[in-house]
C-alpha cells in the first residue's frame, strides 16, 4: 500500500511539474522589457523594414508623453503613455501583442494618430512592462482591461471624450474581446491588426509549429491555465465576441502572416455583426508588418475609417 500511495504521489508530482513548465512556456511573462523594443528578426519578412521599424521605434521614444496609469478589475495596476495631439476630445487606447513592445508593435500605426492630430495612450498589457501582473492570459481578462482604460479616460478627459481601441496581434484580439462586453458608446471603433481568432486556436496552432502534438497537449494547456493563471481559455474569443457588437469593426491582415494566420482575420470579418465593418488585405505581409509593406494604402483606409466613425 505505501509503495502503491509512493507511486501516486511521483505522478502527481510530475503531472503538477508539467503542467508548470506548459504554463511557464504559455502564459509566464517574460520581463526583459527593454531590450524587447528592438527584438526584430532580420529574415525575408522582417528584414527588409527593419531598419524602418527601428529608425520609427527611436522617433517614437523621442516624443514627449506622459505616464499614466489605471486599476484593472482585479486591482493590479496597469502602465500607459499619453500623447497630447491637438485633437483631445478623440483618445486613441492601443494594446500590443503577446510577449510584445508598446514601442515597437506601435512604430507605425503610432504615427497615423499623430499625423491625423488624435491623441493617443500606448499601454503596456498586463504582465508586460510597467504594468503589473503574472499571467498573460491571451484576452480573458486583458478584455476587461480595455474596460479599465475606457473608464479611466472618460473620468480624465470627460463623458463627451469619443474613443478608439486599437490593438495589434493579441492586442486586436484582445479589442475585439471587448467588443462584445459593456462598452459606453463613446467607442466609436475598433482598428484589429491580425488578430487570432481563438486562445484555443492560436495556441493549437503554435504548438504544431513547434511539433507538438497539439490535441493532446492543448488540454494539458488548458488545466494549466486554469491551474496557475486562474483563466478558461475558452470563455471567451473574437470570433464569437464580434458576433454581438454594432461597433464599427476594422480588421488588418497580411495574406502572408505566418504566426497568426490569415483565415484568422477573415472568418472574424465573415463572423462580425457591426453594420459598419471593412476589412483590409496586404498582399504579401507577414506578421503586424502590414503598415510597413503598404504605409499609403494603410494610413488612408485606417483615416478614412477613422473619421467616419467619428462623425
Amino acid at each position: 500500500m505505501t509503495v502503491f500511495m509512493t507511486v501516486i504521489a511521483v505522478v502527481i508530482l510530475l503531472l503538477f511539474t508539467f503542467l508548470y513548465i506548459l504554463y511557464d512556456m504559455a502564459f509566464a511573462p517574460r520581463r526583459k522589457y527593454s531590450s524587447i523594443s528592438r527584438r526584430i528578426p532580420n529574415d525575408d519578412q522582417y528584414g527588409p523594414i527593419r531598419s524602418r521599424m527601428l529608425s520609427n521605434i527611436d522617433k517614437l521614444e523621442a516624443f514627449e508623453c506622459e505616464p499614466v496609469t489605471t486599476k484593472s478589475h482585479d486591482g493590479l495596476t496597469l502602465f500607459g503613455r499619453f500623447y497630447k495631439r491637438e485633437k483631445e476630445n478623440v483618445i486613441e487606447i492601443d494594446f500590443h501583442g503577446y510577449r510584445g513592445h508598446a514601442m515597437r508593435d506601435y512604430c507605425g500605426g503610432c504615427f497615423i494618430s499623430k499625423d491625423n492630430g488624435i491623441s493617443s495612450i500606448i499601454v503596456d498589457q498586463r504582465s508586460h512592462g510597467n504594468s503589473e501582473g503574472n499571467a498573460i492570459t491571451f484576452g480573458i481578462k486583458e478584455r476587461f482591461d480595455v474596460v479599465s482604460w475606457v473608464e479611466y479616460v472618460l473620468s480624465r478627459f470627460g463623458k463627451d471624450t469619443k474613443i478608439i481601441l486599437s490593438g495589434v496581434s493579441m492586442g486586436a484580439a484582445t479589442v475585439l474581446m471587448a467588443s462584445e462586453l459593456d462598452l459606453p458608446e463613446n467607442v466609436v471603433c475598433i482598428l484589429a491588426d491580425c488578430p487570432y481568432s481563438s486562445p484555443k486556436e492560436i495556441i493549437s496552432k503554435v504548438a504544431r509549429d513547434r511539433k507538438f502534438p497539439d490535441k493532446l497537449v492543448y488540454p494539458f494547456i488548458k488545466l494549466s491555465a486554469r491551474l496557475f493563471a486562474g483563466i478558461n481559455l475558452e470563455a471567451a474569443s473574437p470570433v464569437e465576441a464580434v458576433k454581438n457588437t454594432n461597433i464599427p469593426i476594422l480588421i488588418v491582415h497580411g495574406d502572408d502572416d505566418r504566426y497568426v494566420p490569415y483565415e484568422m482575420g477573415k472568418r472574424i470579418f465573415d463572423s462580425c455583426a457591426s453594420d459598419k465593418k471593412k476589412m483590409l488585405t496586404v498582399n504579401g505581409a507577414g506578421h503586424a508588418i502590414s503598415y510597413f509593406l503598404e504605409t499609403e494604402e494603410y494610413t488612408k483606409t485606417v483615416t478614412e475609417f477613422v473619421e467616419d466613425a467619428i462623425k
